[in-house]
């Protein structure tokens, strides 16, 4: 069953899980343009995602000491989610091109860590700002 989110979901499975034999290619795109346009509409609903009330539904859950998603989404629903808004973007950024070594796959390397791990985040920072600002300015005018 699919996790219910309006972004990044994960396939919640119970039984049996096997790994593949070969490697996965997921490519998502053809050209930067196709790229762009696709992570615009993904982080519109990724700040919805983070900005509406908790969501019912399947969900998987945050946990430190759970397996390798489970953490995931604790550093990402706890720690970066707590980080000041367009700051968190640019740790983040720090943390795939420096710490983990991000800056040895070379041009396409700095291209894709920056605009996946720092542009990508931050356009959604924005949102999530312009978000706020609307319904503060709502809220103001009633």
């Amino acid at each position: 069953m699919c996790e219910d989110r309006l972004y990044d979901q994960h396939f919640v499975l119970q039984g049996r899980v096997k790994t593949l034999r070969n490697d996965y290619s997921d490519v998502v795109t053809s050209d930067i343009g196709t790229w762009t346009l696709r992570h615009t509409r993904w982080s519109r609903l990724e700040a919805e995602e983070l900005t509406v009330a908790t969501r019912h539904g399947t969900r998987v859950r945050s946990d430190v000491f759970g397996n390798h998603i489970e953490r995931k989404r604790w550093l990402r629903d706890g720690v970066y989610a707590r980080a000041p808004l367009f700051i968190r973007p640019f740790l983040y950024w720090v943390y795939r091109y420096v710490v983990r070594f991000g800056f040895m796959d070379g041009k396409e390397g700095l291209i894709f860590h920056f605009l996946q791990g720092c542009w990508f985040r931050f356009l959604i920072d924005c949102m999530i700002f312009e978000s706020r600002n609307a319904t503060s300015l709502s809220s103001t005018d009633a």
